[in-house]
């Protein structure tokens, strides 16, 4: 027994804090953080104050799962990637050209994004939606109520998504599937 005593494996009492510079500071903050937290609870409008704080984080992470805008609570939203802004605002762009080019140069993601940005431009032309910078595709799928092809849509929305932002690789025949599928919400929106 005295041997598993004097083993430095078999001891389990507490360990002693690393003294880098890193875990000080660390330590320090934390207890900092703490302290506020404990002096800003003590008093009936300190929890009251606490517990709106934390409803409001919560409800912007809710609106912020759900696609919603929250913009204005903490500050103006960044926009969109630009050149998808300049595409639709400008209404100058012959996306068919560019989706071949980009297709013929097997860059699907590219036109995928173009069959999405060429989408959003018909449905802004038809006043199904209200195209503006910093809004979500979640917002444009939502103002499509009463749409026959409103889920076709929504499909079509998460493809995009997931081949532009996930970055779901397609080969030649997926991308001629979904080519496909846009081709034809175009010919049900006419």
């Amino acid at each position: 027994m005295a041997g598993y005593r004097s083993d430095p494996a078999f001891r389990y009492g507490e360990e002693t804090p690393s003294s880098g510079w890193w875990s000080q500071w660390r330590r320090w903050a934390v207890k900092r953080v703490s302290e506020w937290f404990d002096r800003a609870t003590q008093t009936p409008a300190g929890r009251v104050i606490m517990v709106l704080c934390i409803a409001v984080l919560v409800a912007c992470i809710i609106l912020r799962a759900a696609g919603l805008e929250a913009a204005g609570l903490f500050g103006p939203r960044k926009p969109p990637p630009a050149g998808g802004q300049k595409a639709l605002s400008s209404g100058h762009v012959d996306f068919d050209l560019r989706i071949r080019q980009a297709a013929g140069k097997e860059d699907y993601r590219q036109a995928i994004r173009l069959w999405y940005l060429k989408t959003l431009q018909l449905l802004a032309e038809r006043q199904y939606i209200h195209w503006k910078p910093g809004k979500t595709n979640a917002s444009y799928v939502a103002e499509l109520q009463g749409k026959a092809w409103k889920q076709t849509f929504a499909g079509l929305t998460r493809d995009f998504e997931s081949c532009w932002y996930g970055e779901h690789h397609l080969d030649a025949e997926g991308y001629r599937l979904v080519a496909e599928r846009f081709a034809g919400l175009h010919q049900q929106m006419n």
